[in-house]
């Protein structure tokens, strides 16, 4: 491979600081026009420097030879805003229920049954019906999601340091919320 410079270089050192970006978020980042964004990932991907993974309407990129299937599914379902709050409130809440995730994640029933529905099919969460009502629990271990937040993307915790806070917070108060009501 080549050694690589100016704009192209830019996109590349971005896309290997934050693993799992899309286009768009690059460009808004960088301050590039799409455009030439698309020109130069184009060039990268065909060069084997980058490597590309669609997921929804979604095109992610993620620096060749470094991300298995696996963390490249997780970083992006992590990349995006409702999936990340679901799998959050599993891990701290395996077993919530339909209602519960979709008054935590803060999005209607019918949201939640889509992102279900997709995040099921990834194998990231499987559900268990009890009784009337479907449970869901994290299909992949904690760990193995915990593990890609802080070995191969650090500044997972950098991006999105005030999201996460804001969903730590929001998950503790409904924590709280749920005790209070089960007394």
């Amino acid at each position: 491979m080549k050694e690589l410079f100016g704009t192209r270089k830019k996109i590349y050192d971005y896309i290997q600081e934050h693993p799992g970006s899309h286009l768009r978020e690059i460009g808004r980042n960088l301050n590039l026009a799409i455009g030439d964004i698309q020109y130069q990932l184009n060039v990268l991907e065909k060069t084997g420097y980058v490597i590309s993974k669609r997921k929804g309407i979604y095109k992610l990129f993620y620096p060749s030879k470094i991300f298995g299937e696996r963390q490249k599914d997780i970083m992006g379902t992590l990349s995006q805003e409702t999936p990340r709050r679901i799998l959050l409130l599993l891990l701290q809440k395996p077993g919530a229920s339909h209602g519960e995730v979709a008054r935590f994640a803060k999005v209607s029933a019918p949201t939640v049954t889509w992102h279900m529905k997709r995040l099921i099919n990834e194998g990231l969460v499987e559900a268990h019906r009890e009784g009337r009502s479907m449970k869901y629990y994290i299909g992949y271990s904690a760990s193995d999601i915990e593990k890609v937040m802080k070995s191969y993307h650090p500044m997972f915790w950098e991006r999105w340091a005030d999201r996460f806070a804001e969903v730590w917070l929001d998950l503790s108060t409904y924590k709280k919320k749920e005790e209070r009501e089960d007394v």
